[in-house]
């Protein structure tokens, strides 16, 4: 089974060659939203990689929290619409977007609190209070809105039918040869993993959504060891997602000591998933995309 990961802002994460281009039109500098690299990414351009990083992976669903994200990139009111002209809009916010990921079967679960443009997309809504859920559509008195959600959920085309969004294309990243870090553990916490390389440092950042799913140092520490591993796989033609399940195959296959470079150690070792070990490739400063 597979996790379904928060997506939310990241300021000043690693991004490595991811395209944005679904969601960002242009940005300052002429910087290639369809090759995305940078060392330091903003709210909206880190949720966004973030997001799409996930579409890469496979992921089935994903959760994104109101309060833990770029507004900006969920929603444009429409008094802004009016305002700003399209052609000076950077941003395509998600709302436009939703019905394409869900056509491509991938669940959206959000959390709001204020947005609630995004009630005429679900599926099924839930009140949340005092700890109890229920399922808001079901009683009588909020029919009217049910009928109203229904209403404008579907988009007439010519034919009066409606009308299903095309396809998405989602990128693959295939790393460059010697760019995964074949190193070994210098440090480790659950905010960041420490590889000694060729003489330097690499430092991967887990300060993101991913730390709250890291339940021991023994899974970080097999993380770490993992994404060493992983560099045999860096071929320059397999996919970060075909690395990715490689590794798990192995370790699937031959137990978690085949990540273990020290024959004669004894290192504790508890299983990471295969999103925790793409999120931390996903973040790696040595690491370059290869221009297909």
């Amino acid at each position: 089974m597979k996790e379904l990961p928060l997506i939310s802002v990241e300021n000043r994460r690693i991004v490595r060659g991811v395209d944005i281009s679904f969601f960002m039109q242009k940005l300052p500098e002429n910087v290639d939203v369809s090759n995305f690299t940078t060392n330091a990414a903003s709210g909206s351009t880190s949720q966004a990689a973030t997001l799409l990083e996930a579409l890469e992976f496979g992921v089935p669903g994903m959760l994104i929290d109101e309060d833990s994200s770029a507004v900006n990139l969920l929603l444009k009111d429409p008094l802004l619409r009016e305002i700003v002209p399209s052609d000076l809009e950077p941003i395509t916010p998600l709302i436009d977007n939703v019905d394409l990921i869900r056509y491509n079967n991938v669940s959206i679960i959000f959390a709001i609190g204020a947005l609630g443009a995004f009630l005429r997309k679900a599926d099924t809504i839930f009140l949340v209070s005092n700890f109890r859920v229920s399922d808001i559509l079901m009683h009588e008195e909020k029919y009217i809105i049910k009928e109203e959600i229904k209403k404008s959920s579907a988009r007439p085309n010519n034919t009066g039918k409606v009308s299903k969004p095309s396809s998405l294309v989602i990128k693959q990243r295939v790393p460059e040869i010697n760019t995964i870090p074949y190193g070994t553990l210098k440090e480790l916490s659950r905010d960041e993993i420490v590889l000694m390389w060729r003489g330097r440092r690499v430092n991967i950042n887990l300060r993101g959504p991913i730390r709250r799913t890291l339940k021991e140092i023994a899974q970080v520490r097999a993380l770490g060891l993992a994404v060493s591993y992983a560099s045999k796989y860096a071929d320059g033609r397999r996919t970060l997602r075909e690395i990715v399940n490689q590794v798990m195959h192995d370790i699937n296959t031959h137990g978690l000591h085949i990540l273990n470079p020290y024959e004669d150690r004894y290192l504790n070792l508890a299983k990471p998933t295969a999103y925790q070990l793409f999120y931390a490739l996903s973040r790696l400063p040595t690491l370059k995309i290869k221009n297909l």
